[in-house]
């Protein structure tokens, strides 16, 4: 399924449509349930009709009907797994001008989830023309497989959660001359799990963990086995701003935290906000969703393990994970399906509305030090860059030492500085190397006859030196061109050396 970067509150018109942008992803019927709630478009397969290529649902658009929805529905023989009232559902005008009455009024989509999905462009419009025959539907305005639906924010919505298999004879339905044969779809129920053997949909889960997890009893079993086996989750939950109570500028992101708990009340006792779990039908999935978005951009390195393991824990501590009758509503399919799609979501396009709230600065502060909101802003926010600065500087303190030289005498060149720091686990561009060297007064100025001729230039980069020194004499010893070492060899020798395993051995 296609799902809209965006929301939106009412139906988007004249230039917001063609800015629209849409992300594949892997959806449940309950994740699918969510975005239509909340107002994000869809489409069920690729975009452009010439790549049209699986789809797993067919989305019937009924417009004008002068039968209402649930009534609508209550004469179908197949029931579909989504039905929902669109924006435009109830519009008296529209039936005026359309057909002179007031009664073609009503407006809503019914979405039949597939076991068997279809192909191509072809076959979903058979499928279409089979369902909508074989249930006698009326009102049915049809949609080819590429074109897209509006969701419809704060909507009525119904799930189902029927799957269907699509009879072979589908296939038969001649579109050309509207030459249909009738029959009956075959509802299957929703499986309880996933496939597994490599993850869910190509989210690659180890085979441990997967297991731990499809066997769990319970899901704090699975907690408390992950921590067993690999200690605390190493994912920031909350904002890297955070509120250090000493300090009285009260810089924070208000009660920003990457989990969106749901407030309950005020206790004037303690002086504090009383939080509670978010319940079924509050946008749950989409809650989670995003939370797993914002936990991947925080951790670009996080494993589809860790995501899962934070998943499962913020599920039992923010969220009722049961219906009313107490019966699981998340079940283990429903959390590996969420997975998939945020482990798929692409990161440069998904949810780019997703944003730290704005910086909250204290106002008794600023009046009496005279100071403006965003003068405390900058400071506070430089003193985190220098934090982070200083602690990147105290990496490189452990190996660099500017006395260090070559075998032959010849001083070691900044890139090959980055390259030694890059073969011990430290990640720095030429430019933060630079601006350390100066930072900390390693750095002296070239003379101008020390610049060597295009010629050497031309040669030293063919074997991956540079000509980048902080500092220099009389420019390169030849023996470097002469020797035509290879870059590898030279850390080994460097490292090799008993200067260099006295002052870094560990």
């Amino acid at each position: 399924m296609n799902i809209s970067s965006t929301y939106y509150n009412e139906k988007p018109k004249g230039d917001e449509i063609a800015k629209i942008q849409f992300n594949q992803m892997t959806v449940s019927n309950d994740l699918l349930s969510s975005f239509i709630s909340s107002g994000y478009c869809y489409c069920p397969t690729d975009r452009k009709l010439d790549r049209v290529r699986e789809s797993d649902y067919i989305c019937i658009d009924v417009d004008d009907s002068t039968v209402e929805m649930n009534e609508y529905v209550s004469t179908l023989t197949d029931k579909p797994t989504l039905y929902y009232t669109t924006p435009s559902n109830g519009n008296v005008e529209k039936s005026q001008q359309k057909f002179g009455d007031d009664r073609h009024i009503y407006r809503f989509r019914l979405l039949y989830a597939l076991d068997t999905p279809t192909c191509n462009a072809t076959e979903y419009e058979q499928a279409f023309k089979y369902i909508t025959t074989a249930n006698n539907m009326t009102f049915v305005d049809f949609r080819r497989a590429n074109q897209y639906y509006n969701g419809s924010k704060g909507c009525e919505l119904h799930n189902t959660h029927r799957v269907y298999s699509l009879p072979d004879e589908y296939r038969d339905v001649v579109i050309d001359n509207g030459k249909e044969k009738g029959g009956n779809l075959k509802p299957k129920q929703p499986a309880g799990g996933v496939s597994s053997g490599g993850g869910s949909g190509g989210t690659t889960l180890e085979a441990d963990v997967l297991s731990a997890f499809l066997d769990c009893g319970k899901y704090e079993d699975f907690l408390s086995w992950y921590s067993s086996m690999f200690g605390a989750s190493p994912l920031l939950r909350e904002t890297p701003y955070l509120l250090d109570e000493e300090d009285e500028r009260k810089l924070v992101c208000g009660d920003y935290y990457v989990i969106p708990k749901k407030y309950i009340g005020w206790d004037k006792e303690n002086k504090t906000k009383i939080y509670g779990k978010w319940l079924d039908g509050e946008d749950r999935h989409t809650k989670i969703y995003i939370t797993g978005i914002i936990l991947r951009k925080l951790n670009p390195t996080a494993s589809a393990d860790d995501i899962l393991r934070e998943i499962v824990a913020i599920l039992m501590t923010y969220y009722d994970i049961c219906n009313p009758d107490r019966k699981l509503k998340f079940s283990k399919r429903n959390i590996l399906q969420l997975l998939d799609s945020v482990m798929k979501a692409d990161l440069t396009k998904e949810l780019k509305e997703i944003k730290h709230p704005s910086f909250k600065v204290s106002s008794s502060y600023c009046d009496r030090n005279r100071v403006s909101k965003r003068a405390v802003v900058n400071e506070i926010l430089s003193e985190k860059r220098m934090e982070k600065k200083e602690e990147k500087y105290s990496e490189i303190d452990f190996f660099f030492d500017p006395n260090l030289s070559w075998d032959d005498g010849s001083k070691i060149t900044q890139k090959q500085w980055v390259e030694i720091l890059k073969e011990n686990g430290i990640e720095v561009s030429i430019a933060t190397f630079k601006r350390y060297l100066d930072d900390r007064g390693c750095s002296k100025k070239r003379k101008k006859e020390s610049i060597i001729s295009n010629t050497n230039t031309r040669i030293f980069n063919t074997i991956r030196f540079s000509d980048d020194t902080f500092e220099e004499k009389d420019g390169y010893n030849e023996s470097y061109v002469l020797y035509e070492r290879k870059f590898r060899e030279i850390i080994g020798e460097i490292h090799s050396t008993n200067e260099f395993r006295r002052k870094w051995a560990v």
